[in-house]
Formats: C-alpha cells, structure tokens, sequence
C-alpha cells in the first residue's frame, strides 16, 4: 500500500484472503494518529473501536510525540483503538 503519511511504503504480508486484505486496507489508510477531521470522521467512528483523543496545543509537542509512539505501537491489522488530536 502507498500513502502519504506515516510510512509511506506498507506491505501486505498477510494471507491471500480478501477479507484480511480488506481488513488490512481499512487499517492501514488513516494515519496512526489523525487530526480531528471531516474526511476521518467516517472511520473514527463506523468502526465501533475506542477513540483516544488528545486536545492540546502546538506548544504541547513532548505530549503529542509520546502519543504518536504509543499510536503506533497499536497499529497494525489487529488495530484495537483509533488516535485523535484536536
């Protein structure tokens, strides 16, 4: 998969079935921490997954940089929760 966020570069290892591609694929097109969006409004919340949202300031760049690690160490096909700032 191509995209321009993250790891621009993600590829599919998983088996030859369409439902984990397709599992995969909805994983892996938001970012692993999204901004509080229009166009992510729809996969934040269809999901039925928890949200975690982080409200802070542009001054607040330590709390959003150990917020994105922790966003990605939940990332992946087995994708428990969603992250959000605003």
């Amino acid at each position: 998969m191509v995209r321009h966020f993250d790891e621009p570069i993600v590829p599919y290892t998983g088996r030859a079935d369409w439902t984990y591609l397709t599992s995969f694929m909805e994983t892996e097109r938001i970012p692993s921490v999204s901004d509080f969006r229009e166009e992510y409004v729809d996969p934040i919340f269809k999901w039925g997954k928890p949200a975690v949202i982080l409200f802070h300031t542009q001054k607040e760049s330590a709390l959003h940089d150990a917020f994105a690690k922790t966003a990605k160490s939940y990332k992946g096909n087995e994708h428990k929760m969603i992250f959000v700032t605003a």
